[in-house]
């Protein structure tokens, strides 16, 4: 096994089960050491506790003196032996995500039941080629014992862990295959697996002498390229930097080259070689940007070797700078390793650059410099403004246009508001990881280069530019595929993405059948015992719930899945198309992740789950919702090729209506056997939900979705995601008895919204999200339609709404109003009575009927406080034109107040009271102002 795995650069898998399985690692490791002829450093992760041996370094060889002083000799294959003489990295499970980006020989997994999906991708992610994992279990004696061992956590239920033990069972059934063993803790092969040991022995393996061959292309043309390309180690390598280099060697501005790969693929070395060439090429002023200083390590190590490959001396041609000081290359710290140990520990700006002095010629070069920077520091180095409460930034220019070259390295895990920013009329090298199980990395793809893609197809088609060279010459991606660490094909990568889910590498499946109507579709819950059971047909419909989801989400990871199999209030529901003839599994048009909540003790401490129950609790201050039986719908998605044509809306209706029929009547007909059963055959117990709700980062395009199937807002957060820049907002609908409690929910987040619109962390959303949460339809539309309030329901407010409207102005604020509607004074003069009139627009106490500028102007000028060219750039309209939408806005306003008190006036013409006329010769008419008697 070992010798196979080194001869081939492939990963191999022992499972070791007994209660003595982690005193054998060493010998396992020795048997490595041997075969790859050197010592692999080690992984070892746990989550309770080591057990025979102190991961403290000092505490170790105080025991190993005690032990010599005591004359007692220590095996050559004990523990203690083997963690003395190799490199090992101890690792909670807590902390796996510390070693991302980190190469190791050696994995051991030693409290595996305690091994969550994602812990699984990320450790094992990190071992190299012809390296070893090893998962230490209990004492087993069969694969059902085994399979419930995949249970963990002490709970005899086997159905609660049906994703690991999905997981566990598939490398079982590949265990046939020679990259897999299982042994226990003699290292004798176990009787259940005696079968599959007999694949070693009929394949003689021959471990030649490796030798690492770069990658050479013969059509490279220019020098500069074929010395770089000799560091690549693959075509995937070779072809990107050709590109890279390439896009340097142009003069166009204002230009985004993405660099995307799963991880392993290379894609540090390869920005690094192209960074090397960016100097030979003349950039001066470089800007590298990362998240921390670890993950641009080897980055600088590549732009040294490049440096290197294209004849340049360190020292002499260039020079490696951090923390303000050069070091000489006699230094035992010098060179870009010393980088990892430079952490930023606060105080001071770390500062880490590569410096050029001298071309090869001797000649002194002009001002030339790769320098890297933490975001903090490129965001106040530059000028550019953060409100360290909210997390919002600025709209100006982070980066001076003297920069001639961006880098931002792992940017989807930078905030994408912040990415967005540092984009300027200079060029731009993305690099992220987006693919595998790092599913927050999908935000780039799914928000970032789609903005930019969309804004290059809109600046195509105002300058009347044909084809698709816009769009490449805006933005373009290339994506690293061939992995480095280890072969391509490698069986464990192969089980892992099986296992887990992430072999889509971006695509879906396509429709078999031509799109029905959505009236002919029909809503199935899914049988999670038999989805995730290793049937062939439930395993190709788990991979095709996952990839539509994937597509359409960008933060899926492997431990969603695992609640999708795993929390039993998780239900899966699916939209599916008639079955055609000849189908065996008919075609997915839309997915439903939802969980039951609510009918909580408000005074429990475990707060996990229950997102909306204890949300609403918390801010209406409201002890009685968390009580309430309620779904929060995690995620509707529907196939890439069935968007936008109403089979979303047609789930959602099905679903709502299954919640809302009667239960009695129903009985439960599920089949065990049965993959999809229909909602007709479903039961709910006899107290059903009372609510239905949501929970998603706020856009428009969202929020129109969920208000057009009568979802109504209730709560906005006011920190926006540093993921994404968007405010989580929560939407409810009310099943069943009484809408009173919802209504009052509404009107009071919409106050609370309108207060706080001025506030930093409104002020900035979008006019036509903030006018849908306020409940105003087609707010999207730059169109001169009419939009009325949507919830006529609410008469409590709307019997008294001329009372309390007019109770607000003086007298003198209504002749101000009507002054105003009338272009006689300035709007600033009215600036102090805008607020008031919006809010009274806006919650529902004055019946004014607005179009859509009309109200967004109205909003962005009266609530938001925003200055007449910023509305001009928002709404792309000229600023007069701003400025007569608000006078309109005004004077509907000002109408809707004379007519409420004339009313009044009528109501009152019993009282007593002596009426005076005051003329004003600069207004247009005059105001009746009633005096009462003093007598």
């Amino acid at each position: 096994l070992i010798d196979r795995g080194v001869d081939r650069n492939e990963r191999s898998v022992i499972v070791m089960v007994g209660a003595n399985a982690k005193s054998r690692v060493p010998s396992i490791h020795e048997m490595l050491a041997k075969s790859c002829h050197k010592r692999p450093s080690v992984l070892w992760c746990y989550k309770r506790e080591l057990g025979i041996v102190s991961s403290h370094r000092k505490k170790r060889a105080r025991l190993l003196k005690k032990a010599a002083a005591r004359g007692i000799t220590l095996d050559d294959d004990s523990l203690e032996q083997f963690v003395a003489h190799t490199h090992v990295r101890w690792c909670y499970y807590r902390d796996t995500a510390s070693i991302l980006g980190t190469t190791f020989g050696t994995l051991v997994l030693q409290d595996f039941d305690a091994v969550t999906p994602n812990i699984l991708a990320q450790t094992v992610e990190t071992i190299e080629g012809g390296g070893l994992i090893i998962l230490l279990m209990g004492a087993l004696t069969s694969v059902e014992s085994l399979y419930k061992a995949a249970g963990g956590g002490g709970n005899n239920d086997t159905e609660s862990r049906r994703f690991m033990q999905r997981v566990l069972l598939l490398l079982l059934k590949d265990a046939a295959q020679p990259n897999c063993i299982f042994v226990d803790d003699e290292l004798n092969v176990l009787d259940f697996f005696h079968q599959s040991a007999n694949a070693f022995k009929k394949e003689t393996v021959v471990c030649p002498e490796k030798k690492e061959t770069p990658f050479i292309d013969t059509g490279v043309t220019t020098s500069l390229e074929k010395k770089l390309r000799a560091k690549c180690k693959t075509p995937d390598q070779a072809y990107a930097l050709s590109e890279m280099i390439k896009y340097l060697t142009t003069t166009a501005s204002s230009r985004v080259l993405a660099l995307t790969s799963a991880r392993g693929r290379g894609k540090s070395a390869t920005l690094g070689l192209a960074l090397a060439a960016a100097f030979d090429l003349g950039y001066g002023s470089m800007c590298l940007v990362a998240p921390s200083a670890e993950s641009v390590v080897q980055i600088f190590n590549f732009v040294v070797i490049g440096l290197e490959a294209l004849e340049y001396i360190q020292n002499v041609h260039f020079l490696i700078m951090h923390s303000g000081g050069h070091q000489s290359c006699n230094d035992q710290e010098s060179g870009p390793s010393s980088f990892s140990r430079s952490q930023h520990r606060g105080g001071g700006q770390l500062t880490i650059c590569i410096k050029m002095i001298k071309n090869k010629n001797g000649a002194k070069r002009g001002q030339q410099q790769l320098r890297y920077l933490w975001p903090d520091e490129a965001r106040y180095a530059f000028g550019g403004r953060r409100d360290k409460t909210i997390k919002t930034y600025s709209k100006q220019s982070i980066l001076t246009p003297t920069t001639d070259l961006l880098i931002l390295d792992e940017a989807a895990a930078m905030p994408l508001p912040f990415v967005k920013q540092l984009l300027g009329p200079y060029p731009t090298l993305l690099s992220s990881t987006v693919d595998g199980y790092e599913g927050t990395g999908r935000a780039l793809q799914l928000k970032l280069l789609s903005e930019i893609k969309k804004e290059a197809d809109d600046s195509m088609i105002d300058t009347e530019i044909s084809g698709k060279n816009g769009i490449e010459d805006k933005v373009k991606e290339i994506k690293l595929v061939s992995p480095i660490r280890y072969a391509s094909g490698d069986p464990v990568e192969r089980w892992l993405n099986i296992a887990l889910c992430l072999d889509y590498h971006g695509n879906y499946t396509s429709l078999q059948a031509s799109l029905p109507p959505p009236s002919d579709c029909s809503l199935y819950q899914v049988n999670r015992h038999v989805l995730f059971s290793l049937h062939p047909t439930a395993e190709e419909v788990l991979h095709r719930m996952v990839n539509i989801l994937s597509l359409a989400h960008y933060r899926s990871s492997p431990n969603d899945i695992e609640k999708m199999a795993d929390e039993p209030a998780h239900r899966i529901f699916v939209l599916l198309a008639p079955v055609q003839k000849g189908q065996a599994i008919p075609d997915i048009l839309a997915v439903v992740h939802l969980a039951f909540e609510g009918c909580i003790n408000t005074t429990a401490d475990n707060k996990e789950g229950d997102l909306i129950p204890w949300t609403l609790s918390q801010q209406f201050c409201e002890s009685a919702f968390p009580k309430l039986a309620g779904v929060r719908i995690l995620r509707i998605v529907t196939h890439p090729e069935a968007r936008a044509m109403g089979y979303g809306s047609r789930t959602l209706h099905l679903l709502i209506d299954y919640f809302q029929r009667s239960t009695t009547s129903h009985v439960q007909q599920q089949s065990t056997a049965s993959l999809f059963v229909p909602i007709s055959q479903l039961s709910l117990c006899d107290n059903g939900p009372i609510w239905i709700g949501a929970s998603f980062g706020g856009t428009l395009q969202l929020l129109n979705f969920w208000s057009r199937a009568q979802f109504r807002p209730v709560y906005l957060r006011q920190t926006a995601s540093e993921l994404t820049g968007e405010h989580t907002a929560i939407l409810l609908r009310c099943l069943k008895g009484d809408h009173d409690w919802l209504d009052s929910f509404v009107q009071d987040a919409r106050r609370r919204f309108i207060a706080l619109s001025s506030s930093p962390c409104f002020r900035e959303i979008e006019l036509g999200f903030a006018l849908a949460y306020l409940g105003h339809a087609d707010s999207d539309q730059h169109v001169d339609n009419t939009i009325i309030d949507e919830h006529e329901q609410l008469t409590n407010l709307r019997n008294h709404s001329g009372i309390s409207a007019l109770a607000n102005f003086s007298d003198r604020d209504l002749i101000r109003l009507e002054m105003y509607a009338r272009n006689a004074i300035d709007h600033r003069v009215i600036a102090d009575l805008a607020p008031l009139t919006a809010t009274l627009v806006f919650t529902s106490r004055l019946q004014v009927r607005l179009s859509s500028l009309q109200a967004a102007v109205l909003f962005g000028f009266a609530l938001q406080r925003r200055d007449v060219d910023d509305l001009s750039n928002t709404l792309n309209i000229p600023s007069n034109q701003v400025l007569a939408l608000y006078n309109k806005a005004m004077r509907k306003i000002s109408q809707c107040l004379q007519r409420m008190q004339k009313e009044e006036e009528g109501r009152d013409s019993t009282q007593t009271g002596v009426a005076v006329d005051l003329p004003d010769e600069n207004a247009a008419s005059s105001l009746s102002i009633r005096l009462t008697s003093s007598n």
